[in-house]
């Protein structure tokens, strides 16, 4: 709820984001900052602050960012298992798709990439499926079928990624979400049909809305340029996960050349850094992604809080 009222209260009419974005920034920071022994500092400051401090520091409720800091701690720890990482120290990764020292091999980094625009994908049909389901309550069907944040959206980011995918041949799940190499017989597969449907459908939205049919030129190229910078932006997911890697094999050279340099810059300054800086960054770029990318796509915030009569 905290993040969401930073926002804007939701109107009458429109779905409440309150659970699914809280889920969704915990997941992102998660992957940003996956190491076990940061996470669960993190955890314990939580619980800290939102037992025991209850005044306010410069304007900032204290108690309120405790409660968010265990969520952000429990996934950073999460992921520190799956990804191999424990106070900038390398442990083995459970994740299958990745080895100790996985920096240094460059099919993990571009695997990390690869999952990190996935999940972006993913995040951007949700919040156009909300946007549907929102402009079918207010009543707005040419927009829920014709507007670029409605299905003809939908249509158009599945049929742009999924074409893209099988130009390049991109396995994302070993043996379970693998798409075949097509290159140029892409322009004969489905996905393809299904972009040429999405633009088609932005294409004459204006005869329905009686809009100046210029305008649906220039949607089509602002929704295709939006969606293709959105799902770029996900991949800062995969370069704030990549940099904490890099801090924890500065550690490990480190500690191989100079082991007191390693302990006194390495284990010492750059944990410390990484429960600061890179904490704090993390959980903004995470909360611009859900801002942005998300919520931006279903989500206008009108609303006024209700506030009860007192006699």
């Amino acid at each position: 709820e905290t993040l969401v009222r930073q926002y804007g209260w939701p109107g009458r009419l429109e779905s409440d984001p309150t659970i699914i974005s809280g889920i969704l920034w915990t997941i992102m920071f998660g992957m940003m900052f996956p190491d076990l022994g940061h996470g669960i500092v993190i955890a314990i400051l939580g619980i800290l602050f939102s037992r025991f401090l209850k005044k306010n520091i410069l304007g900032l409720n204290l108690r309120k960012l405790g409660k968010l800091m265990i969520g952000l701690g429990i996934a950073s720890a999460i992921f520190g298992v799956l990804m191999g990482e424990f106070f900038l120290m390398e442990i083995p990764p459970l994740l299958p798709t990745l080895r100790a020292g996985w920096l240094e091999d460059a099919s993990g980094v571009v695997w990390l990439i690869k999952m990190a625009v996935f999940f972006g994908i993913a995040q951007m049909l949700l919040a156009l499926s909300i946007s549907v389901r929102n402009y079918i309550r207010s009543g707005k069907l040419v927009e829920a079928i014709l507007g670029e944040k409605g299905v003809a959206g939908i249509l158009l980011l599945l049929g742009l990624a999924l074409t893209a995918f099988n130009f390049l041949g991109i396995t994302v799940i070993p043996g379970i979400l693998e798409f075949p190499e097509l290159r140029m017989k892409v322009l004969t597969s489905w996905p393809f049909f299904v972009l040429v449907a999405g633009l088609i459908m932005l294409l004459v939205k204006p005869f329905f809305t009686r809009e100046e049919k210029v305008i649906g030129i220039g949607l089509v190229l602002e929704t295709f340029i939006s969606l293709l910078a959105n799902m770029f932006s996900y991949m800062r997911i995969a370069g704030f996960a990549i940099v904490h890697a890099a801090l924890a094999m500065v550690v490990f050279r480190l500690m191989q050349a100079n082991p007191l340099m390693g302990i006194g810059i390495g284990l010492i300054f750059l944990n410390l850094f990484a429960l600061t800086i890179e904490f704090l960054v993390c959980m903004i770029q995470a909360l611009r992604l859900l801002y942005y990318e998300f919520m931006t796509k279903f989500y206008q915030g009108t609303g006024t809080p209700y506030t009860p009569w007192k006699l």
